[in-house]
């Protein structure tokens, strides 16, 4: 953000002799990275053999920064939810960040069904058609792990509900970008008033 208010800063000073650069700039920009699409995805595409869904690995984790204290990394895969004793899985649907399962508990105890997804704050649980919401607690591997009531039947869904504080972030972040335009382009629109308006 700062970045981008000292390039507004920039402009604001030099805007006539930066604009038709920076139009020159983004049509450049615009063109060329067809060029790169083309070639990653056309001449430079490799093929692999997978043998069974662990083969997948976990997705993109970056440098493992954000890996959950105690999670064991090697042991992450694109793997199906796991069901616990009487539970039983009919069928199931991933998304990137939640699931939809359908599943009954037969037992006179709870059980649990455990997703591929890591636990970050966030996850919520709720049966589809009552709405009741269901307990998630830390998994094997501190992924998602579903608590089934005693003689569950029936869909529940998880999906990752982002923190109030981050849409707040979103907000002002986007209301700084906007102020920032407008005081860029008031000299533009002082320039162009006639005299004595």
């Amino acid at each position: 953000m700062t970045a981008f208010g000292c390039c507004v800063y920039y402009l604001r000073k030099n805007l006539r002799k930066v604009l038709p650069l920076a139009w020159l700039l983004v049509g450049v920009s615009v063109a060329t990275s067809g060029l790169y699409l083309i070639d990653h995805s056309v001449c430079n595409t490799n093929t692999f053999t997978l043998y069974n869904p662990a083969g997948m690995g976990y997705g993109y984790i970056s440098g493992m920064e954000y890996l959950i204290e105690g999670t064991d990394y090697d042991a992450l895969s694109y793997d199906r939810p796991r069901a616990g004793m009487d539970a039983e899985l009919e069928s199931y649907e991933m998304k990137a960040l939640g699931a939809r399962v359908t599943c009954k508990n037969a037992g006179d105890a709870d059980s649990w069904v455990e997703l591929p997804l890591l636990l970050y704050r966030g996850y919520r649980a709720k049966d589809v058609e009552s709405g009741r919401k269901l307990e998630i607690v830390p998994g094997g591997n501190q992924e998602v792990c579903v608590i089934l009531p005693q003689g569950y039947a029936g869909t529940f869904r998880v999906d990752f509900i982002p923190p109030w504080h981050w849409r707040l972030s979103e907000v002002i972040s986007l209301a700084a970008m906007v102020l920032l335009i407008v005081w860029m382009l008031a000299p533009l629109k002082k320039q162009r008033m006639p005299a004595g308006a």
